[in-house]
C-alpha cells in the first residue's frame, strides 16, 4: 500500500469515477517510469508547498473554500508523487543514494521555508487569528519540527538501504569468488547462504 498510494486513493472514489480518473492519469503512470520523473516530482512538491505559503496565495486560499480545497489537493497530489518515488527507490527510477539526497534537499527547503515564517519580524499573512505573530511562529514550528522527523527518518532509511544493499552485494561477490573452486552443488549452497 505504501508504494501504490494512487491505487488506494482511486479506491476511495465512486466506481463511476474510477475509470475516468484511471484514464486521465494513464500518461502520468507511463511517464513516471522515467528517471527524471523523480526529480520532477521533488521539484513539483517543493514549488507547490513554497507557492502555497506565499502570503498572497495563503490569504487567497484562506478566504475562498474552493481555493483552500484545491490547495490541499495540490499538496496531497505532489506529496504522493514525491513520497512514492522515495519509497520505491532502488526498484526503479532512482537509487537509494539519490533518494537520500532528494529527501535531504526537500527537507532543507522545508526547513528554510519554516524558518522564514518563524523568524519573520512582522505578520506575513492576514489570515492568522487573534495573535498573528504568535500564530505565525507556531505555524513555522509545526511546519519545521514534525516534518524534520519525517525527512531525517526517511533519509536515514534510504542511507540504511543503500549501505545494506552494498553489503549484501559484497557478500554475494565474496561467496561467488570463494565458491569458484567447489563443485556445482556446494557452490549453489554457498551463494544461497550469502543472500
Amino acid at each position: 500500500a505504501l508504494s501504490g498510494a494512487e491505487t488506494v486513493m482511486a479506491q476511495s472514489l465512486l466506481p463511476a469515477l474510477r475509470a475516468q480518473v484511471a484514464h486521465a492519469f494513464r500518461p502520468v503512470a507511463l511517464w513516471s517510469g522515467h528517471p527524471a520523473a523523480a526529480w520532477t516530482a521533488a521539484t513539483a512538491f517543493v514549488l507547490t508547498v513554497t507557492f502555497l505559503h506565499l502570503p498572497a496565495a495563503h490569504d487567497w486560499a484562506a478566504g475562498n473554500v474552493l481555493a483552500h480545497t484545491a490547495e490541499h489537493l495540490s499538496v496531497l497530489t505532489t506529496a504522493t508523487l514525491f513520497w512514492r518515488v522515495v519509497l520505491i527507490s532502488g526498484q526503479r527510477r532512482i537509487t537509494q543514494g539519490s533518494a537520500a539526497v532528494m529527501v535531504a534537499l526537500v527537507g532543507l527547503c522545508g526547513a528554510l521555508l519554516s524558518a522564514l515564517i518563524m523568524f519573520a519580524p512582522h505578520q506575513l499573512c492576514s489570515s492568522y487569528a487573534h495573535n498573528p505573530i504568535d500564530d505565525q511562529v507556531m505555524a513555522g514550528l509545526l511546519m519545521c519540527i514534525p516534518a524534520s522527523f519525517a525527512y531525517v527518518g526517511s533519509t536515514i532509511w534510504a542511507l540504511w538501504r543503500l549501505i545494506g544493499g552494498a553489503q549484501s552485494h559484497a557478500g554475494y561477490g565474496a561467496a561467488v569468488a570463494g565458491a569458484s573452486g567447489l563443485d556445482r552443488g556446494r557452490s549453489r549452497r554457498v551463494v544461497a547462504e550469502a543472500r
